[in-house]
């Protein structure tokens, strides 16, 4: 058994195990009582096969920090206000379909790799900052995300979204309010060539589809929303 030198990032070790519920103080270098905040939970492997996790109670949920579920069997995952000190949760490469998230302070989501078909509800993780969606199932709108007003780095490519140019100015509506700094939303169906769309749309955008954002990309998205502007205002009159 591998023993942290540093106790006050705890990290608790990989074990062949079929659920959480079986973890017993033996794995621990500490009673998993006694653990203090911050708690790092490494269950990244197939070789633990998790298929829920049951019994994770047996660390005090406040002092949970960070999760890694990578590579396991679940499908689905609940995450409640008691978790108030979580700030990252991974679980890809899983079969997630439904995920419910209640911890408020959690900054970093990683879902990619799952067979989710709805963006998760994100009114309870008001601080989310990165969300990572990407190799999924999920379609409709981006009308889910209005709500992650803290969201600065978005993947949700190779989805099955749809990008149509008579929908697509109402798609991109909801990233308006968003200080999104990377969006990757490549490998989905529908129009290829959206990228000055999309920047026009969301100026905060550094990285779109993992190209950088120019200078000149950046000015040409300026001249085509005056131009738009003019349009509308001209129709009205």
């Amino acid at each position: 058994r591998d023993t942290p030198t540093n106790m006050t990032e705890t990290q608790v070790f990989k074990s062949n195990l079929s659920d959480v519920k079986k973890i017993t103080e033996s794995i621990f270098a500490v009673p998993p009582a006694t653990l203090k905040y911050p708690v790092t939970l490494n269950m990244n492997g197939s070789e633990w096969k998790l298929e829920s996790l049951n019994g994770l109670e047996i660390i005090k949920p406040s002092t949970i920090k960070a999760i890694d579920l990578s590579f396991n069997k679940l499908t689905e995952i609940d995450i409640g206000p008691e978790y108030s000190a979580l700030k990252s949760l991974i679980s890809t490469n899983n079969r997630l379909k439904t995920v419910t998230l209640k911890c408020r302070r959690l900054t970093h989501l990683d879902l990619s790799k799952n067979q989710l078909k709805l963006v998760p509800d994100l009114r309870d993780v008001p601080f989310l900052e990165n969300l990572d969606l990407s190799d999924n199932e999920i379609m409709g709108t981006f009308d889910s995300f209005t709500v992650a007003k803290k969201l600065q780095h978005l993947n949700v490519s190779n989805n099955k979204f749809e990008f149509r140019e008579d929908t697509m100015h109402d798609q991109l509506n909801a990233f308006r309010q968003i200080p999104l700094k990377t969006l990757n939303m490549s490998r989905n169906s529908g129009m290829k060539s959206y990228r000055m769309l999309v920047i026009s749309f969301i100026p905060s955008l550094q990285m779109l589809d993992g190209e950088e954002v120019t200078r000149e990309e950046l000015a040409m998205a300026v001249v085509a929303i005056t131009t738009n502007n003019t349009n509308a205002m001209s129709q009205h009159s």
